[in-house]
């Protein structure tokens, strides 16, 4: 879906040949990174509710960050167009991320500098 967002942007060339168009397609590109980042999400910490401890040590920085980054993307097209309940949906998204690894984490200070917050 991503793939196929940006291939239809870039046979538009520019927002304002479409503007219509191109902000639906942006809504929908979003929509599939927002997606993406929910299932990571639920894919990296599912483990982690399943073994009921406290395991976040075992979550590495860039594991967390391959779950955030297509939220930020996500984050970023709906600020561009003026979305800001996806926008806020999407900030909840990553806030749920960072406060289930932060709650999981058994040493809290560790964590925190492994997760680079």
């Amino acid at each position: 879906a991503i793939s196929d967002c940006y291939a239809s942007m870039e046979c538009l060339g520019e927002r304002g040949s479409d503007a219509g168009t191109w902000d639906l397609i942006a809504s929908e590109l979003a929509m599939a990174y927002l997606t993406l980042g929910v299932r990571r999400r639920q894919s990296l910490l599912k483990p982690l509710d399943s073994l009921n401890q406290n395991m976040g040590g075992h979550v590495s920085s860039g594991a967390a960050m391959r779950v955030a980054e297509p939220l930020e993307k996500a984050a970023q097209i709906y600020e561009t167009l003026g979305d800001r309940h996806q926008l806020a949906a999407t900030r909840y998204q990553s806030g749920t991320l960072w406060s289930r690894l932060w709650t999981k984490a058994s040493e809290p200070k560790k964590a925190r500098e492994r997760l680079g917050l």
